[in-house]
């Protein structure tokens, strides 16, 4: 006979069955003895461990049968584990009701003739938890009988022939209804059941989030109406949005906006992450999230916030997850579902989720919530409002200026903006500190050490805490914690001699007059240093974080200015009319109906500053800049570059307003034609949809540069997407000299002969053998004249060097333009 089938039908050997149970006890050991990096045993964990074994038929088998077996074997032990505490809390039962009350024993009556010893003999023999009949009495030992009122189950002890029959004995309920009370609250806390979340009495207000004005209203028409006022929707027939999602960059404010709404709300708060109703049984993160909807509902109006949802409904294609990952998103999706379905009677549990990664989710979670809320980052005047809600109550220094730190730190979410504001208030204390040790430093004079002497503050500290004989052999960090520590000892002890309110002043305000008075010794703490934190601190502190853009692989607002380019004031004039005035003069735009163009195409010959012009006008119009190099794009797997692309415009929709520049853009724009692979095309379409789609480009610009226009596809030129090409060919005469005389200026800017070497450049600039050159090429002129100077001063020469007029010579004789006449005349003809 063949053994039965086990899970999804499979027939499981019995060595397998063993060293699968082998595996999982081992994995159940690490987990309990608390081993670094051991986790409960899921059916995963189990799996790969299993295919790991060497010289073992188990590792051979094909992964359903391994997840089928692993799923039995846990599933077998988790049985075998709650039978043996149930018999135990079975026993201890009985053992605590045994010792409470013992059994009372009755003499028989005269109508009732005592049990033979047949009678005995045969219910000894009786098999074990056999059923009493209505009437029947258990046999003692001794020949008493205890009456038995109902059918209940019976259960022999002893040995064979001298045993005896006791009733299985239940646990009393108390029923009293305050004991009901206390027992049905215990039970529920013994199965973990669900309790909303407290929220803090001073937690997150709509007071305290700015900067987010249009999501607060409609959190307040999706949330905070189906909740607080659910009877305008029953009445009117109607029901709400039960889910909503939050989706944007990490660190934008969206746990802080779920926070805030629950707190306005008032209703039921039920808070949880997505990784924490994983469970690590079969069938236990589908019963967690089934639990945490039943309470919603039992409680309702509630509102439930899931946060990182796609921990619990990951797109299955992409991520290869398993059929567990598979449950819980449709266990969520039914529960969604559930809410639904119930009645309408004007008492509503709404579902706020939250995610960083929305295009990851599964499509059925997604089609569930019926609204979607982006919560992008913010702009330049939404960061001075943050800004303006986070030093609410702090003391700053004259020279602080809010709207100017907003305007420095681009590309900042409301968590870089918390680290400015921290870091800033760290860089004030650093000063503070350092003028009060500076102060310590300069006043360590003799004291009094109790004896009738006098000796030297840190010489006393420093034999208080044995740190070394002598002070002059401290370090100098523990010399001035020697300092610090005796000076906050002066400072309690003449604090305590003053009185108690000069104590507490002290102790609300620190390093007060008071104390100094106390002390004897009043000096300024602080006259150097600002009242409060100033202007530097923020810069410094906005230099030191690193904003969230760059942190996922995004660069933020470059260093280059127009000062940093030369010449180039007609482009420099279209571009301030196509790019920065739509960024920075919205309004003006509008009033005489003018859109913002959706994007330029820089094109000209190699190094003539497309991507310098590019960076300039991102720093200009102080927006987001994201640069792309064309093949980073590029994947060799089906599909893989399209979705890059599409990552790449929603990223960007995110840090509206945003500038995307697309460099080397004819790898990703080539012409579709017949001789090309269809992956080409299909890039290229993916491009034109993101760039002229149903999709809102709001404070979205594009600025491509090429240096072949021909190969670049007809459909990218036409207007609303790259509809105007500017031609970007090599300086003239003139705008040599501004280029090469900026570039010099930049490289040295510490020349005493400046003006001197500024006519010499205008001479060198204007040169016969400079014509045709770039912006690159006078580069690497002036690089190459810096080099002949080293050469002739000679590297370990005491002189410094400088370059002169011979150098400049030199440099022209041995630097040849990098593109030739043929070149610059196929450029002009496409011109």
């Amino acid at each position: 006979m063949p053994p039965p089938a086990g899970k999804n039908g499979f027939i499981f050997r019995k060595e397998e069955e063993r060293k699968a149970e082998e595996v999982a006890e081992e994995l159940y050991a690490d987990f309990e003895a608390g081993k670094p990096g051991a986790t409960r045993p899921t059916v995963s964990i189990l799996v790969g461990r299993l295919q790991q074994i060497r010289n073992h038929a188990i590792a051979r088998q094909k992964k359903k049968y391994l997840e089928s077996l692993a799923a039995k074997v846990l599933d077998d032990r988790l049985g075998a584990v709650m039978a043996a505490q149930a018999m135990l809390a079975a026993k201890e039962a009985a053992a605590a009701a045994e010792a409470a009350k013992p059994p009372p024993t009755t003499q028989p009556t005269s109508g009732e003739a005592p049990a033979t010893a047949d009678d005995a003999t045969a219910m000894d023999t009786a098999p074990d938890d056999v059923v009493a009949p209505e009437g029947e009495a258990a046999v003692e030992g001794d020949g008493t009988t205890t009456p038995a009122p109902t059918r209940k189950r019976i259960r022999r002890v002893g040995s064979e022939g001298g045993g005896r029959i006791l009733r299985k004995r239940k646990r009393r309920r108390h029923e009293d209804s305050s004991d009901e009370g206390s027992d049905s609250d215990s039970e529920s806390k013994k199965k973990g059941a669900v309790v909303p979340t407290k929220l803090s009495s001073d937690g997150p207000t709509f007071q305290d989030i700015a900067g987010m004005d249009d999501i607060l209203r409609d959190l307040i028409r999706l949330v905070w109406m189906p909740l607080r006022r659910g009877f305008d929707f029953k009445d009117s027939g109607s029901r709400p949005n039960e889910a909503v999602l939050l989706y944007g960059p990490s660190g934008c404010g969206k746990t802080l906006l779920a926070n805030a709404i629950a707190a306005e709300a008032r209703v039921p708060f039920f808070s949880v992450s997505g990784p924490s109703l994983i469970g690590g049984i079969s069938g236990e993160s589908e019963n967690n999230i089934r639990n945490i909807f039943d309470e919603a509902v039992r409680q309702a109006p509630s509102l439930i916030f899931l946060d990182a949802i796609e921990a619990l409904a990951s797109k299955q294609d992409s991520s290869g997850k398993g059929p567990m990952e598979m449950r819980m998103a449709l266990t969520l999706t039914s529960c969604i579902d559930r809410l639904s379905a119930e009645s309408n009677t004007g008492k509503y549990v709404i579902v706020l989720a939250a995610t960083n990664k929305a295009d990851s989710l599964d499509p059925l979670v997604r089609r569930r919530f019926g609204v979607e809320i982006a919560v992008r980052m913010p702009s330049q005047d939404a960061r001075e409002r943050i800004l303006q809600t986070m030093t609410r109550g702090m003391s700053f220094a004259e020279d602080v200026d809010l709207k100017d730190i907003a305007r420095m730190t681009p590309g900042f979410v409301g968590g870089d903006l918390q680290n400015v504001v921290k870091t800033a208030q760290l860089n004030y204390m650093d000063a503070k500190l350092d003028a009060v040790l500076t102060r310590l430093r300069s006043t360590a004079g003799p004291v009094d050490n109790g004896d009738g002497f006098f000796e030297d503050t840190l010489m006393s500290t420093a034999k208080d805490t044995e740190a070394a004989k002598d002070s002059e052999e401290l370090p100098d960090v523990q010399r001035d914690i020697c300092l610090l520590n005796a000076h906050e000892d002066e400072r309690s002890l003449a604090a305590a001699a003053i009185g108690a309110s000069t104590a507490a002043s002290t102790a609300a305000s620190g390093d007060d007059e008071a104390t100094h008075k106390a002390n004897g010794t009043l000096v300024a703490t602080t006259t150097a240093l600002a009242d409060g934190i100033t202007a530097q601190n923020f810069r410094d502190a906005a230099l030191s974080v690193l904003p969230a853009a760059k942190r996922e692989g995004f660069s933020t607002i470059p260093n280059t200015t127009w000062k940093q380019v030369g010449a180039m004031e007609v482009l420099r004039k279209k571009l301030e009319m196509s790019i920065i005035g739509p960024i920075r003069y919205p309004d003006k735009y509008a009033a005489v109906g003018q859109k913002p163009m959706g994007g330029i195409l820089l094109w000209g010959p190699p190094g003539c500053g497309k991507t310098l012009v590019a960076k300039a006008v991102a720093n200009e119009s102080k927006a987001n800049f994201i640069s792309i190099r064309g093949p980073e794009l590029l994947n060799k797997w089906v599909g893989e570059s399209e979705r890059a692309l599409r990552e790449l415009f929603e990223r960007a929709r995110a840090m509206a307003p945003c500038i995307i520049f697309f460099d080397e853009m004819d790898a990703l724009a080539a012409k579709r034609d017949d001789a090309r692979s269809d992956g080409s095309a299909r890039i290229v379409n993916t491009l034109l949809t993101e760039l002229d789609g149903v999709v809102d480009r709001t404070g979205l610009f594009v600025i491509g540069a090429t240096n072949r226009p021909d190969i670049i596809d007809p459909a990218l030129k036409r207007p609303g997407r790259l509809g105007e090409s500017i031609f970007v060919g090599p300086p003239t005469a003139e705008d040599r000299v501004a280029i090469l005389q900026t570039l010099y200026r930049n490289a040295i800017p510490g020349d005493q002969n400046m003006p001197a070497t500024m006519e010499i450049i205008h001479g060198v600039a204007l040169d016969q053998r400079c014509t045709g050159f770039s912006g690159a090429d006078l580069d690497h002129l002036l690089r190459t004249a810096g080099k002949n100077s080293l050469d002739r001063t000679g590297l370990h020469s005491a002189e410094m060097p400088q370059i002169t007029a011979d150098d400049w010579e030199k440099a022209l004789a041995e630097t040849q333009p990098s593109t030739s006449l043929a070149e610059l005349r196929r450029y002009e003809k496409l011109h």
